[in-house]
């Protein structure tokens, strides 16, 4: 199973999910943070995880393979993108 955990953060949700697909599945955490993926990188090594890939993206940018997950996680992702078109950016944009 691969797995698109969008916005990762820190990997809170990321390192069960990887634990979860097994060996044979992947995770590609994404992340516009570069600190976050850091976290989440120094995480998975602690952890002994290695189906996990990392890339410093947001969703929608086109770095993504097209019709390659099988499930995608999103938290609070959406509240904390830009608003297209907007110039606006941020949690909340649309409060």
């Amino acid at each position: 199973m691969n797995v698109l955990d969008a916005g990762c953060g820190p990997g809170r949700l990321t390192l069960p999910l990887a634990e979860n697909v097994g060996p044979t599945g992947e995770v590609t955490a994404i992340d516009i943070q570069e600190g976050m993926l850091r976290q989440a990188q120094e995480r998975a090594q602690k952890a002994h995880l290695t189906n996990i890939r990392f890339l410093q993206t947001g969703p929608g940018e086109g770095k993504l393979d097209r019709n390659h997950f099988d499930r995608a996680v999103l938290v609070t992702v959406l509240l904390r993108s830009p608003r297209p078109g907007s110039g606006i950016t941020g949690d909340l944009w649309n409060a």
